[in-house]
């Protein structure tokens, strides 16, 4: 279902915690918010579930407006990072909990328990008690237990941080199939870019409270809105330059580019560099200072023009033989140099 929400401010105390949140998520899409510790993101899925109340703004699920919906019928479910399973129930048990507050036939609460448990990937689990499973396994049973619940909107609030990467994976490639089957609107808190990308329609970025780039995950990668947003979705080597006459000058070097007149970010991504195969003129040349392999590229840090450049190579052959001390020229994939406009205010927005 379609979920809005307009001019939300939440406070606690003195402190503001979300301001001025706007978001309209349709119905069936997947929406990860992505963002630093205390930025305001578990604040604003509580917002959405109703544990928290806004001092401002309204949540509306489809046309309804949701303010003053108590939290049990909201149509809203959470999954969080603490299972929170029933430790005294087995996994039929928890799974059919929400089916009992709604009166649902015992007959059919079995004939949904057991298609929810296809459904995570558990069949035949029923009576296995939540001890003896894994974090993994419990994982999937709240997501069985809150698919119980037949939520309008799914929450889910950093489900996966506890598990190990191959877990993680698992789980994500699990909550794919399941959001694809089901067409549920989801929306994921994460500190996980790439847990993030894998799974989202679109991710919101959020700072300091405000969402600073809602967009899909290409544009959101290679169209960032702001240099905060840029550097959480990879390795970014930063320089600062000016747009004049159509000409950006950077670190003595000068490209042709389609901006306006003014000063900019460029940001240059780890993997938008490369070894030139001869030595050209001294403004490119740069020296290896330091070395890292890595198992599926190498990372080489550089000194150019003064200033430290990072890079990713994932071709061996082009990095491999680099020692300590080698002097290489380096070239920069043009078309995907990301600029960023400073505004008068200190702040900064790509155009």
């Amino acid at each position: 279902m379609r979920l809005r929400m307009e001019h939300i401010f939440v406070n606690i105390g003195e402190k503001k915690i979300l301001k001025d949140i706007h978001m309209d998520i349709e119905n069936g899409e997947f929406v990860s918010i992505l963002g630093a510790s205390g930025c305001g993101k578990t604040t604003l899925l509580k917002c959405i579930a109703g544990l928290i109340q806004s001092d401002n703004g309204k949540v509306f699920l489809g046309e309804k407006l949701m303010n003053d919906v108590e939290v049990q019928n909201r149509g809203t479910v959470i999954v969080f990072q603490d299972i929170r399973l029933f430790p005294h129930m087995n996994v039929e048990k928890n799974i059919s909990f929400p089916m009992d507050l709604q009166k649902m036939d015992k007959k059919e609460q079995k004939r949904e328990v057991k298609r929810l448990l296809k459904a995570v990937e558990l069949e035949g689990f029923e009576k296995r008690k939540v001890h003896q499973m894994s974090g993994g396994q419990q994982q999937r049973v709240a997501i069985a237990r809150a698919l119980a619940a037949k939520p309008k909107v799914l929450l889910l609030d950093e489900p996966f941080s506890g598990l190990d990467e191959a877990l993680k994976l698992q789980m994500c490639q699990l909550m794919k199939k399941i959001h694809k089957e089901q067409n549920l609107t989801t929306i994921l808190v994460t500190h996980d870019k790439r847990e993030a990308m894998l799974l989202s329609d679109r991710i919101a970025f959020m700072d300091d409270g405000q969402v600073i780039q809602m967009d899909s995950v290409e544009n959101i990668y290679y169209q960032p809105n702001h240099l905060l947003c840029a550097k959480y979705f990879g390795k970014c080597n930063v320089m600062q330059g000016k747009v004049q006459d159509g000409l950006l000058r950077i670190q003595g070097l000068c490209f042709p580019v389609k901006k306006t007149d003014g000063e900019y970010s460029a940001i240059i991504r780890s993997q938008d560099l490369y070894l030139l195969k001869e030595i050209v003129d001294e403004d490119f040349q740069a020296k290896v200072i330091e070395k890292h392999f890595l198992g599926d590229r190498i990372e080489i840090l550089f000194h150019w023009n003064g200033k430290e450049l990072i890079g990713d190579f994932v071709s061996f052959e082009e990095a491999e033989n680099l020692k300590v001390g080698d002097i290489v020229s380096l070239g920069i994939r043009l078309e995907k140099l990301i600029l960023i406009k400073k505004e008068e205010k200190n702040e900064e927005s790509c155009i």
